[in-house]
């Protein structure tokens, strides 16, 4: 996706907050695109692994990269702590993919999957906006 979409996207979610809003909306944003990053990298990393290329995966990474870059000067959260939630979102996440993909009990299969489903939602319903 081009930096003009992720523009967009960021004015879209500007003004979906309403006027006079504290930093708290902004530091909920920036919470959201770091932990979308960290989950779209933990889906690029797992497709290597496997031995695919995923490249969905990839252009949601980098749209999440930017939007992340975009607000992160307006954001209260420094930069240790954007990381700290990344790092947290890809672990989680790589978890369940490895356990979706090479756990030996299809129930515990089957859950993981769904976990992996529902963590990437909300990440997609930004992109869908």
């Amino acid at each position: 996706m081009g930096r003009a979409k992720t523009i967009a996207v960021l004015l879209a979610l500007a003004s979906a907050v309403p006027a006079g809003a504290g930093p708290t909306d902004t530091q909920v944003q920036t919470e959201l695109f770091a932990t979308c990053l960290g989950r779209y990298s933990a889906m690029m990393e797992h497709a290597w692994l496997i031995g695919s290329d995923d490249r969905e995966a990839a252009s949601q990474r980098a749209m999440f990269e930017d939007l992340l870059e975009a607000i992160q000067p307006a954001s209260t959260l420094t930069g240790p702590q954007i990381l700290d939630t990344r790092i947290r979102a890809k672990h989680t996440l790589a978890m369940r993919l490895q356990t979706a993909t090479f756990d030996s009990r299809p129930a515990v299969k089957r859950r993981a999957k769904a976990q992996v489903v529902q963590s990437l939602r909300p990440c997609q319903s930004l992109l869908l906006s």
